[in-house]
């Protein structure tokens, strides 16, 4: 035999909302309400002759619910109470070099998920600041000797990526022939004879 459900509040409330007789859900539901401290003396009211089957429903549902929501409001407190997770550090770093040779670590630039994004943003930094000449981007990938691997980019291939002539759309031309309408009439050399005689 498989085990019953246990019945929650919120489903306690749901059948209560959707019940068709009150002196039958309470007489069904009696146990489940004497389990939980703050129903209980809305139903000894009722068995006790005191209050109406539809008015103790109502009051049992209405106790229910506003503490399934004072419930479900502790646990989010308790959730926004915890700890934010640090997020994980991004994989790629992007250094801007200036012409003197001083780093310039701007503060969007401190890391990227991928290197297409941070190959991206090197290129146009490069593009817009005339005074710097590379960029380095740093990957968690290692080479030799356990150091980073790093890719140099230089101001003149970020320019040329960046104005690189856009191709126009590709059309085909159809026309076989001049400009000319093709029905235009044509003529042709004939001759009359008349009869002499």
């Amino acid at each position: 035999m498989a085990a019953q459900k246990t019945m929650t509040l919120k489903g306690f409330v749901r059948k209560a909302t959707l019940a068709k007789s009150a002196i039958g859900f309470l007489d069904a539901q009696k146990e489940f309400i004497r389990q939980h401290s703050f129903l209980a003396p809305t139903l000894a009211d009722y068995e006790g002759g005191k209050v109406a089957a539809t008015a103790a429903l109502n009051v049992i549902r209405d106790i229910a619910f506003a503490h399934m929501v004072d419930a479900d409001i502790e646990k989010a407190r308790a959730r926004g109470a915890r700890e934010p997770k640090e997020k994980a550090p991004k994989s790629y770093t992007v250094v801007l070099f200036h012409k003197e040779g001083s780093r310039i670590v701007d503060g969007e630039s401190k890391g990227f998920d991928t290197l297409q994004e941070a190959d991206g943003w090197a290129d146009r930094k490069l593009f817009a600041d005339a005074s710097t000449v590379h960029a380095e981007i740093l990957t968690p990938m290692m080479g030799k000797n356990n150091q980073a691997i790093k890719f140099t980019i230089m101001r003149q291939d970020a320019i040329a990526r960046i104005l690189k002539a856009k191709k126009g759309p590709m059309m085909k031309n159809s026309s076989s022939r001049s400009g000319s309408l093709s029905f235009k009439p044509r003529a042709k050399n004939d001759t009359c004879h008349f009869s002499r005689g």
